[in-house]
């Protein structure tokens, strides 16, 4: 039988390839055609006990190949569960688990091999595509970042959660990676603006579920076609969501199988695994989002909604005696804060009291009053808000600003990216 093509096998020798499939801790492998080992991993290797057994040549060549117990490849020995890689139409492989070790992978609260296999097969396409696919360096290291944020959500262990993910960026990444790695046929069309609600995600599930729908979306326009990627906020029902939509212009789903497309097992593919929706539909559920589908010939959409979190706005009070300065302060400020903005120390003591304060920002040099004199009158009546005191001189003394309760201190010129991350730090 002929042997593997050197795309599997180039991809594994791209050092970036082994830094983030060793990572994955379950036994698992990527086989050529005639079923030579070309990775696997430590777990993968340490696997023996069973019966030698010779699959169908046809089912082989073909990659039709499913399951085999007893099964011996390269010596190892054991029980092993199969699936195609199919990459850009060609027959490349197989990815395979050894079944053992396998028992404490759960989802929907059972053992679903179906669903690692998918997933992994799923980080492989990622990984060609992105590594495999381009000499950018700025590429490469943006693939090896969304395929560890895929895997980080395929792996056991703790949980990583973030509290405030920024959909914009990820959604971005996703799509310039698989852009820049497509076919010339392949057109990818997105529209993610800025302002989007602050959604709380666990990110590398985020990865997963989107990757998967644009992964399917490729195979349903057999890269040849239109994908298009939409980010907006939803007000409905009394709740707010962040919308994301996945279209393509391919054949479409059948509407018998619409209502089915979702569970375990279920494939109109002839090499499928029926597990990539289920992924998507169990992921959204943990997440409590909603994710839908609309089909007809020419148009599928996939919409994925995720729980906005709406925080009422903190209010800053900024205390500068440079009119630019401090109109550049409150502009940038004032997207997601209520900024109060004064000129002097004297103007700010008039109004503090009667206003609600959560940090000040405070030059310790002002025309009147100075800011030394502000900050110890404000903390008479506020002991809560935070306090971030900038000066122009060359060095800060720390210990002798002990007294006043001040939780941070930049130098002037501002850097702005220091400040707003202070700023960021302090009330986040």
């Amino acid at each position: 039988m002929e042997e593997d093509n050197s795309i599997l096998a180039n991809l594994c020798s791209n050092e970036g390839f082994e830094e983030i499939f060793s990572q994955f801790e379950k036994s698992a492998a990527f086989l050529s055609p005639s079923l030579k080992i070309i990775w696997a991993n430590k777990n993968f290797k340490q696997i023996h006990g069973g019966m030698e057994l010779n699959p169908d040549p046809a089912l082989l060549k073909e990659g039709r190949l499913t399951d085999a117990k007893n099964l011996v490849i390269d010596g190892i020995e054991g029980s092993f569960n199969f699936l195609p890689i199919i990459y850009k139409g060609s027959f490349l492989g197989y990815t395979v688990l050894h079944s053992p070790g396998f028992a404490e992978l759960q989802l929907n609260g059972r053992s679903n091999l179906n669903a690692a296999k998918h997933d992994l097969n799923n980080l492989l396409t990622i990984v060609l595509n992105l590594i495999s696919a381009s000499e950018k360096m700025d590429l490469i290291s943006g693939g090896i970042s969304l395929a560890r944020d895929f895997l980080d959500g395929i792996s056991s262990g703790p949980e990583k959660k973030d509290k405030n993910l920024f959909i914009y960026d990820a959604l971005n990444l996703i799509i310039y990676s698989f852009k820049e790695s497509s076919s010339g046929t392949l057109v990818f069309q997105s529209d993610i603006p800025a302002g989007l609600f602050p959604v709380t995600i666990d990110k590398p599930k985020f990865i997963r579920v989107v990757s998967n729908l644009v992964l399917n979306a490729i195979e349903a326009v057999n890269d040849a076609g239109i994908i298009a990627i939409s980010a907006f906020n939803i007000e409905e029902d009394g709740g707010k969501y962040v919308g994301v939509t996945i279209s393509d212009n391919g054949p479409g789903i059948p509407q018998a199988n619409l209502k089915r497309i979702f569970d375990d097992a279920f494939s109109t593919k002839e090499r499928g695994s029926g597990s990539g929706l289920n992924i998507v539909k169990t992921i959204m559920d943990e997440l409590n989002g909603i994710v839908e589908v609309e089909s007809r010939p020419g148009n599928t959409v996939f919409t994925l909604k995720f729980p906005a979190v709406i925080k009422a706005k903190k209010h800053i009070a900024i205390v500068e005696d440079e009119p630019m300065l401090n109109e550049v302060l409150s502009s940038q400020l004032s997207d997601d804060y209520i900024v109060y903005s004064f000129l002097d120390g004297d103007s700010f003591l008039y109004k503090h009291n009667s206003l609600e304060i959560d940090l000040l920002i405070i030059d310790k040099k002002l025309p009147g009053t100075d800011g030394i004199e502000c900050v110890k009158i404000f903390r008479r009546s506020n002991t809560n808000a935070k306090i971030i005191l900038a000066s122009g001189s060359e060095t800060i003394n720390v210990d002798e600003f002990k007294n006043l309760n001040v939780n941070s201190f930049v130098r002037k010129p501002y850097n702005f990216d220091q400040l707003f991350s202070a700023v960021s730090e302090l009330l986040d």
